[in-house]
């Protein structure tokens, strides 16, 4: 049986400096964390669209936390990028809101893309990123919001004609 090395990434001579002069270790860069200890830009932008999402369909925090099992404050938490969300919270919110996970993470900057976990811990990392198809903007977002809530089909046939109309002439 081959020996089993214990190491302790803090202990590993590799803490970097980051632009305000502050370290981080190993272990804060493969966790994600900025120097400092600021949250990681990718989990502010999750918690941005989580937020966006919230408010186009006029949910409160207090209803989302509630209906979720968990506090508003922790829904803040994930709002401001402080606290990351977990796949199978992410996959609630999706469920919830009626979107695809991938919603999260459309609209992501690339600069902030190269700042995954993984890029922080190893700089060629960010040769597997390709690049992102847009998502949907605030006002599209609440147009979908309103179109889900027109009840009678006809009328829904009626806006998307109406719509296909106006992407002919654009």
């Amino acid at each position: 049986m081959p020996e089993i090395l214990e190491v302790d990434l803090n202990d590993l001579p590799l803490p970097t400096v980051g632009d305000n002069g502050t370290k981080i270790t190993l272990w804060q860069r493969a966790r994600g964390r900025m120097p400092g200890g600021a949250p990681n830009p990718i989990d502010c932008h999750v918690g941005q669209r989580l937020s966006l999402l919230r408010v186009a369909q006029n949910v409160s925090q207090e209803k989302l936390g509630k209906t979720l099992g968990i506090s508003f404050q922790q829904i803040q938490k994930y709002e401001r990028g402080n606290n990351r969300i977990s796949a199978s919270r992410l996959y609630d919110f999706a469920v919830f809101f009626g979107v695809g996970v991938e919603y999260f993470y459309q609209d992501m900057p690339a600069e902030v893309a190269q700042l995954s976990p993984a890029s922080l811990y190893n700089k060629d990392y960010n040769k597997y990123l390709k690049h992102e198809k847009r998502g949907l903007s605030r006002e599209e977002m609440r147009a979908l919001v309103w179109l889900r809530q027109i009840r009678r089909k006809d009328s829904v046939q009626t806006v998307l004609r109406v719509l296909r109309q106006f992407a002919k002439y654009e």
